[in-house]
Order: C-alpha cells, then sequence, then structure tokens
C-alpha cells in the first residue's frame, strides 16, 4: 500500500513503513524486501536505534489507531506495545437492558466490557455514558 514514511537503517538497509499496516526492511541492493513486521492500523511514522552495547536493531512505529510499537528488528519481535486508553475503558456493561446488539459491539470496541462489579460502580459509568455521548437509555 502507500509508504507513509521511511528511514536509511544504514548504507544497505531502508525500512519503510504503509497505509496497510505493515512495516518493511529492505535490503537496497536485492530490491527486496527482507522483512514484515505487521503494526496492524496505518503505521504513520518509524524511527530506528541501533544498541552500542548488542548492534540490535531497535524499530519505534506508530500508528493512526494511537498505538506505539518498539520491535527488535533482527528477531522481529514486538517488545512493547503501548496504547492510550480507550473512551469506555472498563465501563461494565454487564446486564445493561435497551442497547441494540451495534451499540453493545460499539461500546465494547471502546473498551467497555461485559464482567461482574457492584451495581453502584455501573450505575456510575452508565451515567457517565450518558452525560458524555447524551445517549438515553
Amino acid at each position: 500500500d502507500w509508504v507513509q514514511s521511511l528511514v536509511f537503517a544504514d548504507d544497505n538497509s531502508l525500512i519503510t513503513c504503509s497505509h496497510d499496516g505493515t512495516i518493511k526492511l529492505w535490503q537496497v541492493g536485492q530490491k527486496q524486501a527482507i522483512s514484515t513486521l505487521t503494526h496492524g492500523g496505518w503505521v504513520r511514522a518509524i524511527a530506528f536505534k541501533t544498541c552500542p552495547n548488542t548492534d540490535r536493531l531497535l524499530l519505534v512505529s506508530g500508528s493512526g489507531n494511537g498505538t506505539i510499537k518498539l520491535w527488535d528488528v533482527n528477531t522481529g519481535n514486538c517488545l512493547k506495545t503501548l496504547s492510550p486508553p480507550q473512551p469506555y475503558s472498563q465501563m461494565n456493561i454487564t446486564g445493561v437492558t435497551g442497547l441494540s446488539k451495534p451499540e453493545r459491539e460499539t461500546l465494547i470496541k471502546l473498551g467497555a466490557i461485559e464482567s461482574h462489579i457492584s451495581a453502584v460502580d455501573n450505575v456510575v459509568y452508565l451515567r457517565q455514558f450518558q452525560k458524555i455521548k447524551q445517549f438515553k437509555l
């Protein structure tokens, strides 16, 4: 897909990120991708650093969905994922009535959960939901 950003890792290596959620390591002389990492979401930015003690190539990628990932390029492993809190993080919708299936699914995608917490906490979350979205239950 469209390349959003690119950086040279060294004289022979190029790293690109794109709209399709992938990060590719290219060997310039071979004119082909030698490794593909999957960030997920539209990857908008990348940066890298070689660790002086280990010569490991570390890569940081940032996505349009708000996640930041730290990668070990030599192994292709994601070492850490950072994510911002979602708008309805931990709002418990267990037993809530009046929500359609799409509304319930949307709330879960936005961080709501279905588990058992106290009824008082649930009422507090629901009031916050009504206030923020002006949604009538």
